[in-house]
C-alpha cells in the first residue's frame, strides 16, 4: 500500500486516512512515501492522509463534531503518533475530500478557482456525509456560477448530476430547472448514480410523471365518455353532421394534433421554456421622466404587469384597452398600490380594438392629438389562437388572427411614425423603440416559410397555425421596418415573452392545457422580456431587428430552428425569398380599402 501524505494544519491532532484504488498504469505526484507494498499487477491500493485539527472539523462538520463527543474509536489518541486516526470507507474522491478539508481550515490559497460538475458532485458527497454545507456554500456558489457546464435541457448523467448538486447545496432555483427538464424528458425509471439524497427526489419526479399520465388518461376517457354521450358542444357544426364512428375518428385526431403540437414544441424549444433569470428587471431602469410610451393590451396580462413596471419611471404611459373601463379599473389598481413609487409616471386609457380597423385609426388619431412624441411603442395586444372561433373574421372580413396582430398592428404603427420620428430625433440616444410581440409558435406550427400567402385572407382550418402566422407575421414585419425607419432612429425588435400564464391559452382545449400549465411561468417573468426590448441598453442600432427570447436575451439568428425561416425573411437580393417586404404590402393592400393611403412614407 502507497500513502500520501497532506499536511493541512501543521500543528493538526488528527489524521483522516482514506483508500482508494488506481489502475498501475496511472502515474503519481506524490511526494512523500512513508511505506508501500505490491498489489495485484492491475491495481495499486494508495492511502491518503490529511493532518487537520478536530477544533476545525468539529466547528464546520455535525457529524465530526457527534463523533468526537461519542466514545469512539477515532476519539482515541494513537499510541504510535499521538493523533487521533479517523478513516474514511473509500467511496470518496481524495482530492475533493482534500478541497473540502482546506477550506474548513480556511486554508484557501490552494483552493482551485473553477471545478468540474464532476468534481462538484465529488465535493458533494463528501458534504453530504460530514454535514458541512455551510462551510462549502460560498465556494460552491462561486464555482457553480463560473461551470461551464450548463445544466442540459435533456435526460443524461449530467442532469442528474445537477440535481444532485442542487439538492446538497439547496440551490432552488437549479433544482427546479433540472426536475423540469427531467419530469418532461424521462420516459423511464431515472438512474440515480448511486448519489445518495437523490434516489428522494428521483421517487417525487417519478411519480408526478406517473400522476400527470394518470390525469391525462382520465381526461382521455372523460373525452371519449362525453363524445359517445353526444356531449359535444363548441364543436364546429359539420360535427353534428357526422356518424358516431366519424365523430370518434375527428375527436381523436383533434386531440392527438393538440398532444403531438404540445410534446414537440416540449421537446424542440426548451430553451425557451426554462430560461435562466431575469438579468434586467425595473432595478435597473433609469428615470424616464419626459419620456411617453405606449403599451396595448396593457389593461391585462404581461401588458398590465410591464405598466406597473414602467409605473415606476415617471414617464407618461398610454394603456390601450378594447373597453375604456377596464383601462381605467386597471390604471386605478396599479395607482393604488402600496408603497407608492419614488418617481410615479402617469397613466392614461386609451380604446383601441384591433379587430376594427376604424377603432385603430380614432385610436392613433387620439394619441396623436395629444402627445408629440412616442419613444417606446409596445405591440403587446394579442389574442390566443383557440379563443376565436374556427372561422372567426374581423370587422373588415379578415382572418382574425392575421388580420388583428398584423394588418391593425401595422396600421396602427404606421399611424404613430411621426410621434416616434420626433422622439428618435430629440432623444439622447437619437433613437425611439418599437416592440413587436412573437411566439415560440411561430416557429412551431406555421408551414414551410412560415407564411402561406394564399392562405392568408381568409386562414386555414387550423386555428393554433393561425395564431402562429401571425406571430411569425410580426417577425417580419419588425424585420422590414428596420430597412424602412432605421434612417429615421426607429429601432423595431421582435420579442418572445415566453411560456406564460395569460390569455394566450385561452381556449386550449383541457387534455393539451393539462399537459401544459406545469410548464407555464407567472405574466410578470414575460413582462421582464419586454422591459428589456423595449429599454435594455443592450438593443442599438448596431442590433436593430434582433430577435428577444425569455427573460430577455438577444437570439442569434444562426440558433433559430427554422432555417427555412430565415431564408424566407433574408431578402432576394441576398439570395432569400424577401417575404418580409412581401408581407409589409400585403398588409398595407389589406386596409386601404378602409382607411385609404393615410401616413406619410
Amino acid at each position: 500500500m502507497t500513502a500520501l501524505n497532506e499536511i493541512i494544519d501543521p500543528d493538526g491532532d488528527t489524521l483522516i486516512i482514506i483508500p482508494y484504488t488506481t489502475s498501475s498504469s496511472e502515474t503519481t505526484d506524490a511526494s512523500e512515501t512513508t511505506h508501500s507494498h505490491e498489489g495485484t499487477d492491475t491495481d495499486t491500493v494508495t492511502e491518503t492522509r490529511f493532518k487537520v485539527s478536530r477544533n476545525h472539523l468539529t466547528v464546520a462538520s455535525r457529524r465530526a463534531k457527534r463523533m468526537f463527543q461519542g466514545e469512539y474509536l477515532e476519539t482515541q489518541k494513537s499510541e504510535i503518533d499521538g493523533c487521533y486516526h479517523w478513516k474514511f470507507e473509500p467511496i470518496f474522491d481524495p482530492e475533493a475530500l482534500g478541497i473540502v478539508l482546506r477550506i474548513m481550515h480556511a486554508s484557501n490559497q490552494n483552493l482551485p478557482d473553477n471545478v468540474t460538475l464532476e468534481m462538484l458532485v465529488s465535493i458533494g458527497k463528501i458534504v453530504d456525509d460530514l454535514q458541512c454545507h455551510e462551510a462549502l456554500s460560498f465556494f460552491v456558489k462561486v464555482w457553480t456560477s463560473r461551470i461551464g457546464q450548463p445544466i442540459p435541457h435533456y435526460m443524461c448523467k449530467s442532469l442528474i448530476q445537477w440535481i444532485f448538486v442542487a439538492s446538497v447545496f439547496k440551490f432552488d432555483e437549479y433544482l427546479r430547472k433540472a426536475t423540469r427538464v427531467a419530469l418532461m424528458d424521462s420516459t423511464g425509471h431515472i438512474d440515480s448514480l448511486g448519489l445518495p439524497i437523490i434516489s428522494d427526489i428521483i421517487d417525487k419526479i417519478e411519480k408526478k410523471r406517473h400522476d400527470l399520465l394518470k390525469d391525462l388518461a382520465d381526461q382521455l376517457h372523460s373525452s371519449l365518455q362525453n363524445l359517445c354521450s353526444g356531449s359535444h358542444c363548441n364543436e364546429p357544426q359539420f360535427y353534428c353532421d357526422l356518424d358516431q364512428w366519424e365523430r370518434y375518428t375527428y375527436h381523436c385526431r383533434h386531440l392527438q394534433r393538440e398532444i403531438i403540437m404540445v410534446l414537440a414544441s416540449l421537446s424542440n424549444w426548451r430553451a425557451q421554456w426554462f430560461p435562466p433569470k431575469p438579468k434586467f428587471t425595473e432595478q435597473d431602469v433609469p428615470a424616464q421622466n419626459g419620456r411617453v410610451f405606449l403599451v396595448t393590451g396593457g389593461n391585462a396580462g404581461i401588458g398590465y404587469e410591464l405598466v406597473k413596471m414602467l409605473y415606476g419611471t415617471g414617464a407618461t404611459i398610454y394603456m390601450t384597452s378594447r373597453s375604456i373601463d377596464r383601462a381605467e379599473s386597471a390604471i386605478k389598481t396599479i395607482t393604488s398600490l402600496s408603497p407608492p413609487p419614488s418617481n410615479p409616471g402617469t397613466i392614461k386609457p386609451l380604446c383601441l380594438d384591433l379587430n376594427d380597423l376604424e377603432s385603430v385609426q380614432h385610436a392613433a388619431e387620439t394619441f396623436v392629438q395629444q402627445e408629440s412624441r412616442l419613444d417606446v411603442l409596445w405591440n403587446n395586444a394579442g389574442t390566443g389562437g383557440t379563443a376565436v372561433e374556427m372561422g372567426a373574421k374581423t370587422k373588415q372580413g379578415l382572418e382574425t388572427m392575421v388580420g388583428s396582430h398584423c394588418v391593425a398592428a401595422l396600421l396602427f404603427t404606421q399611424l404613430l411614425i411621426p410621434q416616434l420620428r420626433a422622439a428618435a430625433a430629440s432623444s439622447a440616444r437619437k433613437s425611439s423603440r418599437v416592440v413587436w410581440t412573437s411566439s415560440f409558435l411561430a416557429e412551431a406550427v406555421t408551414p414551410t416559410n412560415g407564411i402561406d400567402f394564399d392562405f392568408l385572407k381568409e386562414g386555414s382550418s387550423d386555428r393554433v397555425q393561425n395564431y402562429g402566422v401571425s406571430k411569425l407575421g410580426n417577425w417580419m414585419l419588425s424585420r422590414e421596418m428596420t430597412t424602412r425607419y432605421a434612417e429615421d432612429g426607429i429601432i423595431s425588435v421582435t420579442q418572445n415573452p415566453g411560456n406564460l400564464k395569460a390569455g394566450a391559452y385561452a381556449g386550449t382545449p383541457a387534455v393539451a392545457m393539462f399537459l401544459m400549465k406545469i410548464f407555464l411561468h407567472d405574466p410578470k417573468l414575460g413582462a421582464y422580456t419586454e422591459l428589456y426590448s423595449g429599454l435594455s441598453p443592450d438593443i442599438t442600432n448596431e442590433n436593430n431587428g434582433c430577435y428577444i427570447i425569455p427573460w430577455g436575451r438577444i437570439r442569434s439568428d444562426d440558433d433559430c430552428p427554422r432555417r427555412d425561416i430565415m431564408r424566407a425573411m433574408t431578402p432576394q437580393s441576398a439570395g432569400g425569398l424577401g417575404y418580409t417586404g412581401k408581407f409589409w404590402d400585403w398588409c398595407e393592400r389589406q386596409w386601404q380599402p378602409f382607411v385609404g393611403d393615410v401616413f406619410p412614407g
